[in-house]
């Protein structure tokens, strides 16, 4: 059973004006996240912070005290965001009961605000994967038809803003994250510039690639969201400076017309669905009759982006992961007799079945495009969501055959 938000920007300001309370908004995600439980979105809930969190923003407006854009406004994050008040796993077995012991740069600033995490999504473990069944603890259903796949990593996520279990949420995007996802569930996922939200305080996949973004019912909630985190951070020396200009959109800069944006011809190939071309070209219409300026452009590179992306995502992970040793943090293996068989055996037993072989079933990256357009129109995945697997393909056998990263 899913509930409807209204605008985030509207929840803030009833919330600033006495109208609803920060409490009750709260206590309503919760109970929405315990109602579709069975769609095994959440891993855990922030009950107890989220509580103190929305009593005292109740007090402060009561005290006539000025709060934020997003004041009461509940929120879920991936669970491979360092947040306060529960475990952060990533996922993986190997980080059951590590305790960040600071927050993620986004996360403080969605709180600077008044934003109020309630609970941390599932996803694929430590973000390996395009449908989030690799998670270590469960697998999470798609919200419209629990046979599919909500697509991944950020799955969790996706799902949880498709239900309703709060107005917004977080994921992280290596090659597709959180943009494949919000497609196969049905919302509005947003993957920025590289560097444009700070990454401190969210688990790496690949370091080069990784982005955060927000995960919203509308392109106007997620744009406020994403303007909230934007900015350069000292924590994060790949981190840029942000426009002048507010990324949220309203009515009044939703202009497309004079606009080129280009229709890139490869992605558009015998690939793909007659259903999504479909939805493609429905969209292109539209674009068309609100005057902007649509042109095809190639990228022939193209067709090297997947091997590239399994040269480089694999490095990146086996070299992130090279931290989860057994000996400062995470789980670690008690009966060790030596120092080899502590790594050897923590790993071993600590990592699940994506982060042991270098596999990604995630889209691969889109190269740069020198063309001579504003913008490119090109589909997020080339089918509809698929049904849940109950075995690893012939491919991905042969893939786990023949690469590994740890």
């Amino acid at each position: 059973m899913s509930i409807s938000w209204q605008p985030i920007a509207e929840i803030a300001e009833d919330v600033k004006s006495g109208k609803i309370k920060s409490v009750d908004l709260v206590n309503q995600s919760l109970k929405a996240i315990e109602d579709n439980k069975q769609f095994q979105a959440i891993i855990v809930t922030l009950k107890e912070n989220a509580l103190k969190r929305a009593s005292e923003i109740d007090a402060r407006i009561a005290r006539g005290e000025k709060v934020g854009r997003l004041s009461g406004v509940p929120f879920i994050a991936k669970d491979n965001f360092l947040v306060f008040g529960a475990d952060t796993t990533a996922a993986s077995n190997i980080l059951k009961g590590f305790q960040a012991p600071y927050q993620a740069t986004a996360i403080n600033k969605l709180e600077t605000e008044g934003a109020i995490c309630v609970a941390k999504a599932n996803l694929d473990a430590f973000a390996h994967g395009a449908s989030t069944e690799n998670s270590d603890f469960f697998t999470t259903k798609n919200p419209h038809d629990d046979t599919r796949v909500p697509g991944g990593s950020s799955g969790g996520s996706a799902t949880s803003v498709v239900l309703g279990l709060a107005p917004f949420a977080l994921g992280t995007d290596t090659g597709g994250s959180i943009r494949q996802p919000a497609s196969f569930s049905g919302c509005v996922g947003y993957k920025p510039t590289y560097g444009a939200v700070s990454r401190s305080g969210v688990i790496a996949m690949a370091s080069s690639t990784d982005v955060i973004g927000p995960m919203a019912s509308s392109v106007k909630d997620a744009s406020l969201v994403f303007d909230v985190m934007a900015g350069k951070d000292e924590l994060d020396g790949t981190s840029i400076d942000r426009s002048s200009k507010s990324f949220e959109i309203s009515d009044n800069n939703l202009n497309v017309e004079g606009l080129k944006i280009g229709i890139v011809k490869e992605y558009m190939s015998d690939g793909l669905s007659d259903e999504v071309r479909q939805v493609i070209e429905n969209s292109i219409e539209k674009l068309k009759k609100a005057g902007a300026e649509i042109s095809e452009v190639s990228l022939p590179s193209v067709r090297n982006a997947l091997a590239v992306y399994y040269i480089l995502c694999p490095a990146e992970v086996s070299s992130n992961l090279s931290r989860y040793d057994g000996q400062r943090y995470g789980y670690s293996d008690k009966n060790a007799k030596t120092l080899n068989d502590s790594y050897k055996n923590s790993r071993g037993q600590g990592f699940g079945k994506e982060a042991k072989p270098t596999i990604n079933r995630l889209k691969p990256l889109e190269p740069r495009l020198s063309m001579n357009s504003t913008t490119h129109l090109m589909n997020t995945t080339s089918c509809w969501a698929q049904l849940h697997r109950p075995q690893p393909s012939k491919l991905v056998k042969t893939l786990k055959t023949h690469y590994r990263c740890i």
